[in-house]
């Protein structure tokens, strides 16, 4: 079972006016308005794959579709990885559309019992055009992500693994940065009983 994984920073403001609230009530509110500020607001490039992690582990639908432009294009690759080619002969080609994406994550996300995603770190470059195309302000990274999904429950549960490459083609949209491109790259995947 091979999709891709990402979402982003809901603001809280705690209210004081509300003379009710006990000492206790502030402070659970604010551990709440904290836990939830690490989403960030996409207003930094790094957001996109903060967030992307984080809607994945948190399995949050809505969360991981705030990440992406509208145009938003998904590509798996089954084959050698070469991320800095253009095209990808010899190799076999998946491409979905933002809603397609959505769809099969929600029910990715539905599916498993729990989720471990991690993605590694790496810089940004800046692109001057996109299959030819040019393309102010567009950015991109490659890194290196792990998996580990459990389906079913107790004894008849089964333990996905899985590690890749993921590439992630950003650029701004009405002052957040999204996702315009994404490019997973599988490079193991074995389930374990």
């Amino acid at each position: 079972m091979k999709t891709g994984f990402v979402a982003v920073l809901l603001s809280i403001l705690i209210s004081c006016a509300s003379a009710g609230l006990t000492q206790g009530q502030i402070s659970e509110q604010e551990n709440t308005s904290h836990a939830d500020s690490t989403y960030g607001d996409l207003s930094e490039k790094e957001d996109c794959i903060l967030n992307y992690a984080r809607s994945c582990n948190e399995r949050n639908i809505d969360r991981f579709a705030e990440l992406f432009r509208p145009d938003c294009e998904f590509i798996y690759i089954m084959g050698k990885p070469d991320f800095n080619a253009d095209t990808y002969s010899g190799q076999t080609l998946k491409k979905t559309d933002l809603k397609s994406e959505l769809e099969s994550m929600g029910n990715f996300f539905a599916g498993v019992g729990g989720l471990r995603f991690e993605i590694g770190t790496g810089t940004w470059m800046r692109l001057d055009s996109l299959s030819g195309d040019p393309c102010p302000d567009c950015w991109k990274t490659t890194r290196g992500y792990s998996l580990s999904a459990t389906f079913g429950q107790g004894a008849e549960s089964r333990v996905m693994n899985g590690q890749g490459h993921m590439e992630f083609i950003i650029s701004p949209v009405d002052g957040k940065w999204k996702i315009l491109r994404h490019i997973d790259q599988p490079m193991d995947e074995e389930g374990n009983e």
